[in-house]
């Protein structure tokens, strides 16, 4: 039973629960973003308390959520400190999303944000962003 508990709360981290139901790595690529504004990742992570909207969570809650959880997906890989590659991935998504939906005055910020190779310094900038990334 613990185990089903840790299993459980660890795929809720990563973004993998859907309502109750893990979703398959086939899924989690295909689910697409709107593109209308950050509280998106929050909800595609499941960051969200149960049972409650995103509209009865504070804006300032639901950042420090979406921070702690990309913060807390560091893993240590070939002799560095790097994010979860799903976490990059969903970031990344989001950001092109922005861009496709909405190309206008932060576009090229975004898209030279996707540039950026040290993961340490896009996550920095990408949070610093974060509540400015909505069309």
């Amino acid at each position: 039973m613990v185990n089903d508990a840790i299993r459980w709360l660890s795929l809720l981290m990563r973004g993998r629960m859907d309502r109750g139901r893990i979703l398959s790595k086939k899924e989690l690529r295909h689910r697409k973003f709107k593109g209308w504004d950050w509280t998106e990742l929050a909800e595609m992570w499941g960051l969200l308390p149960k049972h409650r909207s995103i509209d009865d969570v504070s804006e300032d809650d639901l950042l420090q959520a979406i921070k702690d959880h990309v913060f807390n997906s560091w893993q240590y890989r070939a002799g560095k400190h790097c994010i979860d590659p799903q976490i990059k991935a969903d970031m990344d998504n989001y950001l092109i999303t922005l861009i496709e939906t909405d190309p206008g005055f932060l576009g090229p910020v975004y898209r030279g944000l996707l540039q950026v190779e040290n993961e340490h310094e896009y996550v920095r900038v990408y949070l610093v962003l974060l509540q400015m990334m909505w069309s």
